[in-house]
């Protein structure tokens, strides 16, 4: 039961990581994969304005999607963040939902991986 929920996360946690990529706009050598540097199921999206954050939160909720912002005195002023969290009981079609969702929160352009 262990195994075949880590690979799970795992297939979760590759495919958030390559669909939040083309958010960030931080593409090196044309490799998406690269400007989401993480293998953790814990991925933050770095949007640096505490308002913006939350605001970016918030519509994800909207769509029933619960990424919460992260702001000061947790992380410094201005690296306010998305927090995604994947577990295994991610299905592929709840992180496909998240990885359309996040390209038209309207603070998409802001968002990047630390």
């Amino acid at each position: 039961e262990g195994g075949r929920l880590r690979e799970l996360l795992t297939a979760r946690i590759h495919q958030c990581r390559t669909g939040v990529a083309p958010v960030s706009n931080l593409k090196k050598n044309g490799d998406r994969r690269d400007a989401c540097p993480t293998t953790s199921a814990i991925i933050p999206l770095i949007i640096g304005d505490e308002a913006e954050a939350v605001a970016a939160a918030a519509q994800l909720r909207t769509q029933n999607i619960f990424v919460p912002a992260i702001r000061y005195p947790t992380v410094a002023r201005g690296a306010a963040r998305l927090r995604i969290t994947l577990t295994a009981a991610h299905s592929a079609d709840d992180a496909a939902k998240l990885c359309t969702a996040l390209p038209v929160t309207h603070h998409a352009s802001r968002i990047t991986p630390p």
